[in-house]
């Protein structure tokens, strides 16, 4: 299994922690977990499927406006 390291500063590092905390669960499960819904993402734009913007980008409200 592979191993990645990342560089955080300590502002970043404690809104990870706290993050993490208020889900119950480690940081670096936190992590896993986002790089994990990362890559499927990655893999269904790659496939032509879901919404080619970017996760901050404004979204239109489906039936609520």
């Amino acid at each position: 299994m592979a191993t990645v390291s990342v560089d955080l500063s300590d502002d970043e590092f404690r809104q990870l922690e706290e993050a993490a905390q208020s889900r119950g669960v480690e940081p670096a499960a936190l992590i896993e977990r986002w790089v994990r819904e990362r890559l499927v993402h990655e893999r269904e734009r790659a496939a032509g499927g879901g919404r080619p913007m970017s996760p901050r980008a404004p979204r239109e409200r489906e039936g609520n406006d």
